[in-house]
């Protein structure tokens, strides 16, 4: 008989041969004597005979807590909210690494107070790595020293989406496509529609807040520069508001890093072009300069005869030397006095 009083342990095969040698009655659905995982038989020899304790070896021994660790006459001290690890010999509990907040349905790893559903704490960049081994991509989400990263850790592109269809693609070369999932060059934006005028543009640039008769300009340049040396913008002339102003392209003509450029040519809201100045409300172009003159179309008597002419143009002819204008339906020349 086994004995009543501070349990001991029992390895499997002295466990049967102490069944059988007491000649114990089998507990009616009490199991088979050979499966010592069968808490009704053991259940029963514990009423009967005291406590038989045996090391656990499947979740059902730890789920109902019939085993004796090697330490102690019962489970260990645990945590609400621990997960239990195995390291094949002991369970113990790591909750610094790996812990369940039951009440709020939050997992934590790092952290014993999860924020959100999964809230991944750490001191060194901590990473959450996505892999396909069958085609070896590697996609991340991190939270960096400095800021919060995402994309791939393999050569294949990155492609963003909504509504389970692609909207942005940033290729492994670092082109970004809008709409597109091949773009040739480092911007590509493609629209599914096609306008027939200016009411829904492809892309939009715009200021955070209006500012009397400011500029919101795109700039071109090359690396390593604060200030573009070209510039194309928007230049708000309304009294109020920012519905109205015109076009403007500036340019730098200096060699000195990061110098403002001046403006060049302006189209105004009513479609005047100015160049070298803002045109007279009263011209469709004007010119303006100090070091420059108007150069007009130079080409000869052949080349200005294969024109489709309309009354009011004008060439210089560089066959005979002289201004040709058309006027009345044929071309004549300037005479001097």
């Amino acid at each position: 008989m086994v004995g009543r009083g501070r349990p001991r342990k029992l390895n499997a095969d002295t466990f049967k041969s102490k069944i059988k040698s007491e000649n114990f009655e089998r507990p009616e659905n009490a199991g088979n004597f050979d499966n010592m995982d069968d808490f009704n038989f053991v259940d029963s020899i514990n009423a009967r005979q005291g406590t038989i304790q045996h090391t656990p070896s499947v979740a059902k021994d730890i789920a109902n807590k019939q085993y004796v660790d090697d330490s102690s006459s019962g489970l260990p001290t645990l945590t609400a909210g621990s997960v239990l690890f195995s390291d094949g010999s002991t369970i113990a509990e790591d909750n610094s690494n790996f812990f369940w907040d039951n009440t709020s349905k939050r997992l934590g790893m790092g952290t014993t107070s999860p924020s959100k559903k999964i809230h991944i704490s750490g001191s060194s960049s901590p990473m959450i790595l996505m892999e396909d081994t069958t085609n070896t991509v590697q996609g991340f989400t991190q939270a960096g020293t400095t800021s919060a990263n995402i994309g791939t850790l393999s050569d294949h592109n990155l492609l963003l989406y909504t509504n389970n269809q692609n909207r942005m693609t940033i290729t492994k070369d670092g082109y970004i496509g809008i709409g597109t999932l091949i773009p040739e060059t480092a911007l590509v934006c493609t629209e599914a529609t096609t306008e027939t005028d200016f009411s829904k543009p492809i892309a939009r640039f715009s200021g955070r807040s209006y500012t009397a008769n400011g500029l919101y300009s795109i700039g071109l340049h090359f690396k390593g520069t604060t200030i573009s040396p070209v510039q194309i913008g928007y230049k708000i002339t309304a009294g109020a508001g920012d519905t109205k102003g015109d076009l403007v392209f500036g340019t730098r003509n200096s060699t000195v890093a990061d110098t403002a450029p001046t403006e060049r040519m302006r189209i105004t809201a009513a479609g005047a072009v100015g160049i070298g100045t803002t045109p007279n409300s009263s011209s469709i172009l004007d010119l303006s300069s100090t070091t420059g003159a108007l150069l007009l179309p130079r080409m000869t008597t052949a080349q200005r005869d294969n024109l489709t002419a309309v009354n009011g143009m004008i060439i210089y002819n560089s066959t005979t030397d002289a201004f040709n204008f058309y006027e009345n339906g044929s071309w004549v020349t300037y005479m001097m006095g």
